[in-house]
């Protein structure tokens, strides 16, 4: 009986151990890489402003906010449960094409930066985990219009995100996930709100 009961705790403390090497246990460094869709929102009364300056009363305007995103992280994960990652992303696009009695033309607004957030990990299987991201992200936003000088600015806001996160055996990890930025822009564009759908892979070292 004794040697059973030694047995079974050999074999479950060797089970731990391969638990812990593996799926979400896995702690270091990491790369990860993901493109979505970003669906943005900006002051539509700032762009028919713009407009009317250009264009004279009455223009109008169409605009294009629903564009491809994309970003590329290196993190470091603690434990199973907690790290840190950053990098570049590609917060949002805005096209808009405008005109009235004075002409016609075009405008375009680009939102892109760093970031830097806490993430936490909560295990759901050993290899598929819901993740929650808090951060800030250093954002420059670029205003090119056909009709008036360039407007850059730079702002420093808080985003979050949430997603899931599947861990492959090899080493690989896949995720899907939501991430929203806020009060971004410049006068020219008025605040940006961008909500980014993406899945993506990684790689832990």
């Amino acid at each position: 009986m004794i040697a059973r009961i030694v047995l079974f705790a050999a074999t479950a403390l060797t089970a731990a151990s391969a638990l812990a090497q593996d799926g979400n246990g896995k702690t270091g460094f990491y790369a990860y890489g993901s493109v979505g869709i970003s669906m943005a929102k900006y002051n539509h009364e700032q762009a028919r402003s713009n407009a009317e300056t250009a264009f004279g009363p009455g223009a109008s305007f169409t605009d294009d906010a629903d564009r491809y995103a994309g970003k590329a992280l290196i993190g470091y994960k603690f434990n199973k449960y907690f790290g840190v990652e950053g990098g570049y992303v590609d917060v949002a696009k805005i096209s808009i094409a405008a005109s009235g009695p004075g002409g016609s033309g075009t405008a375009e607004a680009k939102l892109r930066g760093a970031q830097l957030a806490a993430v936490a990990w909560l295990p759901m299987t050993q290899q598929l985990s819901l993740f929650m991201k808090l951060g800030g992200a250093a954002i420059r936003t670029t205003y090119k219009s056909s009709t008036a000088p360039d407007d850059k600015t730079n702002d420093v806001q808080t985003f979050f995100g949430i997603g899931f996160q599947y861990d492959f055996a090899n080493d690989f990890f896949g995720r899907a996930e939501y991430e929203r930025y806020s009060n971004y822009g410049n006068s020219s564009t008025g605040d940006v709100t961008a909500n980014i759908y993406s899945v993506g892979l990684g790689y832990k070292f």
